[in-house]
Protein backbone atom coordinates (compact mmCIF):
# COMPACT_ATOMS: atom_id res chain seq x y z
CA UNK A 1 0.00 0.00 0.00
CA UNK A 2 1.41 3.21 -1.09
CA UNK A 3 1.51 5.80 1.77
CA UNK A 4 -0.45 9.37 1.30
CA UNK A 5 0.78 12.28 3.26
CA UNK A 6 -1.93 13.26 5.28
CA UNK A 7 -3.37 17.01 4.62
CA UNK A 8 -6.81 17.58 5.86
CA UNK A 9 -6.91 18.40 9.65
CA UNK A 10 -9.70 15.11 9.30
CA UNK A 11 -6.77 13.09 8.08
CA UNK A 12 -4.15 14.93 10.75
CA UNK A 13 -6.06 13.57 13.57
CA UNK A 14 -6.76 9.96 12.39
CA UNK A 15 -3.03 9.58 11.82
CA UNK A 16 -2.01 10.94 15.00
CA UNK A 17 -4.66 8.38 16.55
CA UNK A 18 -3.21 5.36 14.54
CA UNK A 19 0.37 6.87 16.26
CA UNK A 20 -0.92 6.91 19.88
CA UNK A 21 -2.93 3.78 19.74
CA UNK A 22 0.27 1.97 18.57
CA UNK A 23 2.34 3.97 21.36
CA UNK A 24 -0.78 2.20 23.40
CA UNK A 25 0.03 -1.47 22.34
CA UNK A 26 3.67 -0.86 22.87
CA UNK A 27 3.62 0.38 26.20
CA UNK A 28 1.01 -2.07 27.35
CA UNK A 29 3.47 -4.63 26.26
CA UNK A 30 6.49 -3.85 27.87
CA UNK A 31 6.34 -0.12 29.25
CA UNK A 32 8.08 3.05 28.88
CA UNK A 33 11.04 1.12 27.58
CA UNK A 34 9.63 -0.99 25.05
CA UNK A 35 8.05 2.40 23.05
CA UNK A 36 10.15 3.93 20.33
CA UNK A 37 9.58 5.56 17.06
CA UNK A 38 11.14 2.55 15.39
CA UNK A 39 8.73 0.30 16.95
CA UNK A 40 5.77 2.07 16.10
CA UNK A 41 6.53 2.66 12.95
CA UNK A 42 6.73 -1.11 12.24
CA UNK A 43 2.87 -1.22 13.56
CA UNK A 44 1.59 1.85 11.63
CA UNK A 45 1.19 2.92 8.13
CA UNK A 46 3.62 5.43 8.97
CA UNK A 47 7.42 5.67 8.39
CA UNK A 48 10.26 6.45 11.10
CA UNK A 49 10.54 9.44 9.39
CA UNK A 50 7.30 10.74 8.80
CA UNK A 51 6.51 10.23 12.75
CA UNK A 52 8.25 13.17 13.20
CA UNK A 53 5.91 15.27 11.26
CA UNK A 54 3.25 14.20 14.33
CA UNK A 55 5.40 14.19 17.34
CA UNK A 56 9.07 14.90 17.69
CA UNK A 57 9.34 12.57 21.00
CA UNK A 58 8.21 9.37 21.88
CA UNK A 59 7.63 11.66 25.30
CA UNK A 60 5.09 13.89 23.36
CA UNK A 61 2.96 10.70 22.19
CA UNK A 62 3.09 9.37 25.60
CA UNK A 63 1.56 12.70 27.17
CA UNK A 64 -1.06 12.87 24.47
CA UNK A 65 -1.95 9.12 25.44
CA UNK A 66 -2.32 10.29 29.03
CA UNK A 67 -4.10 13.33 27.80
CA UNK A 68 -6.98 11.06 26.39
CA UNK A 69 -6.92 8.74 29.41
CA UNK A 70 -7.84 11.86 31.89
CA UNK A 71 -10.34 12.98 29.62
CA UNK A 72 -11.79 9.55 29.83
CA UNK A 73 -11.81 9.14 33.28
CA UNK A 74 -13.37 12.93 33.30
CA UNK A 75 -16.44 11.91 31.43
CA UNK A 76 -17.30 8.89 33.85
CA UNK A 77 -16.71 10.94 36.91
CA UNK A 78 -19.26 13.54 35.33
CA UNK A 79 -21.25 11.19 35.09
CA UNK A 80 -20.79 9.81 38.62
CA UNK A 81 -21.33 13.69 39.95
CA UNK A 82 -24.35 14.25 37.89
CA UNK A 83 -26.07 10.88 39.09
CA UNK A 84 -25.38 12.33 43.07
CA UNK A 85 -27.19 15.26 44.99
CA UNK A 86 -24.95 14.61 48.04
CA UNK A 87 -22.11 12.30 48.73
CA UNK A 88 -19.64 12.42 51.99
CA UNK A 89 -16.34 12.43 52.54
CA UNK A 90 -16.10 8.64 52.92
CA UNK A 91 -18.31 7.89 50.08
CA UNK A 92 -16.26 10.70 47.53
CA UNK A 93 -13.32 8.97 48.74
CA UNK A 94 -14.59 5.72 47.59
CA UNK A 95 -15.39 6.91 44.61
CA UNK A 96 -12.47 8.79 43.62
CA UNK A 97 -10.09 5.92 44.51
CA UNK A 98 -12.47 3.41 42.93
CA UNK A 99 -12.53 4.95 39.49
CA UNK A 100 -8.59 6.11 39.47
CA UNK A 101 -8.18 2.17 40.62
CA UNK A 102 -9.93 1.17 37.36
CA UNK A 103 -7.06 3.02 35.07
CA UNK A 104 -3.89 1.36 35.43
CA UNK A 105 -2.68 2.82 32.14
CA UNK A 106 -3.87 6.39 33.56
CA UNK A 107 -1.60 5.86 37.02
CA UNK A 108 1.13 3.85 35.19
CA UNK A 109 1.76 6.87 33.06
CA UNK A 110 1.30 9.66 35.78
CA UNK A 111 3.98 8.14 37.94
CA UNK A 112 6.66 9.35 34.93
CA UNK A 113 4.56 12.41 34.39
CA UNK A 114 6.31 15.16 35.63
CA UNK A 115 9.82 13.08 35.94
CA UNK A 116 9.80 12.55 32.10
CA UNK A 117 7.25 13.33 29.89
CA UNK A 118 6.76 16.72 30.49
CA UNK A 119 10.73 17.43 30.13
CA UNK A 120 11.74 15.87 27.00
CA UNK A 121 8.28 17.72 25.12
CA UNK A 122 8.23 20.93 23.16
CA UNK A 123 6.53 24.03 24.84
CA UNK A 124 4.35 24.01 22.44
CA UNK A 125 2.86 20.37 22.88
CA UNK A 126 2.86 21.12 26.71
CA UNK A 127 1.23 24.33 26.49
CA UNK A 128 -1.58 21.79 24.43
CA UNK A 129 -2.09 19.22 26.84
CA UNK A 130 -2.26 21.90 29.44
CA UNK A 131 -4.85 23.75 27.47
CA UNK A 132 -7.22 19.89 26.18
CA UNK A 133 -7.10 19.04 29.90
CA UNK A 134 -9.30 22.17 31.32
CA UNK A 135 -12.65 20.05 31.14
CA UNK A 136 -10.97 17.39 33.49
CA UNK A 137 -10.05 19.81 36.18
CA UNK A 138 -13.47 21.23 35.51
CA UNK A 139 -15.32 18.70 36.65
CA UNK A 140 -12.91 17.30 39.04
CA UNK A 141 -13.08 21.06 40.86
CA UNK A 142 -17.30 21.12 40.18
CA UNK A 143 -17.55 17.94 42.05
CA UNK A 144 -15.73 19.27 45.39
CA UNK A 145 -17.86 22.43 45.05
CA UNK A 146 -21.02 20.45 44.38
CA UNK A 147 -20.70 18.24 47.38
CA UNK A 148 -18.15 20.18 49.82
CA UNK A 149 -19.86 23.60 49.34
CA UNK A 150 -18.37 25.28 52.30
CA UNK A 151 -14.92 24.65 51.45
CA UNK A 152 -12.47 27.73 50.34
CA UNK A 153 -10.88 28.21 46.78
CA UNK A 154 -7.33 27.63 48.61
CA UNK A 155 -8.73 24.25 49.78
CA UNK A 156 -9.89 23.19 46.44
CA UNK A 157 -6.26 23.94 45.44
CA UNK A 158 -4.43 22.47 48.25
CA UNK A 159 -6.77 19.44 47.89
CA UNK A 160 -5.80 19.08 44.03
CA UNK A 161 -2.40 19.34 44.49
CA UNK A 162 -1.90 16.57 47.68
CA UNK A 163 -4.67 14.78 45.74
CA UNK A 164 -2.55 14.38 42.48
CA UNK A 165 0.63 14.03 44.25
CA UNK A 166 -0.49 11.13 46.00
CA UNK A 167 -2.18 9.65 42.90
CA UNK A 168 1.57 10.06 40.94
CA UNK A 169 3.27 8.48 43.79
CA UNK A 170 1.67 5.22 44.41
CA UNK A 171 1.70 3.19 41.31
CA UNK A 172 5.56 2.33 41.87
CA UNK A 173 4.62 1.62 45.41
CA UNK A 174 1.75 -0.57 44.70
CA UNK A 175 2.45 -2.26 40.65
CA UNK A 176 6.06 -4.18 41.59
CA UNK A 177 8.13 -5.88 39.07
CA UNK A 178 8.82 -9.50 39.84
CA UNK A 179 12.48 -7.84 40.74
CA UNK A 180 11.77 -5.86 42.73
CA UNK A 181 8.86 -7.73 44.79
CA UNK A 182 11.81 -10.25 45.28
CA UNK A 183 14.10 -7.66 46.75
CA UNK A 184 11.38 -5.92 48.86
CA UNK A 185 10.95 -9.85 50.33
CA UNK A 186 15.14 -9.97 50.85
CA UNK A 187 14.77 -6.75 53.57
CA UNK A 188 10.83 -7.69 54.80
CA UNK A 189 10.38 -11.30 54.97
CA UNK A 190 6.62 -11.76 53.74
CA UNK A 191 6.28 -8.57 52.19
CA UNK A 192 3.15 -8.14 50.10
CA UNK A 193 2.10 -4.06 48.24
CA UNK A 194 0.02 -2.13 49.53
CA UNK A 195 -3.60 -2.38 47.48
CA UNK A 196 -3.87 0.91 45.07
CA UNK A 197 -7.71 1.23 46.15
CA UNK A 198 -7.29 0.63 49.80
CA UNK A 199 -4.51 2.98 50.31
CA UNK A 200 -5.52 5.59 48.36
CA UNK A 201 -9.05 5.90 49.71
CA UNK A 202 -7.20 5.97 53.20
CA UNK A 203 -4.82 8.76 51.59
CA UNK A 204 -8.03 10.79 50.10
CA UNK A 205 -9.86 10.71 53.04
CA UNK A 206 -6.62 11.69 55.26
CA UNK A 207 -6.63 14.96 52.86
CA UNK A 208 -10.39 15.66 53.11
CA UNK A 209 -10.23 15.77 57.12
CA UNK A 210 -8.49 19.12 56.29
CA UNK A 211 -11.97 20.62 54.49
Amino acid sequence: MTFKRARTEEQISDRKQEIINACKQLYLSGDYDAVNMKEISKITSISRASLYTYYSTKEEILLSLLMQCYLELGKILQVDFDSRELMSKEEYSRLLAKRWSEHDLLISLTSIHYTTLEKKCSQHTLNDYKTQLRPFFKTFDDGLKKFFPHITEKQIKNFAVLFFSLMNGLYPMTHLSDKQAEAMTKGIPNYTPPDFYEISKIGILALMNNF
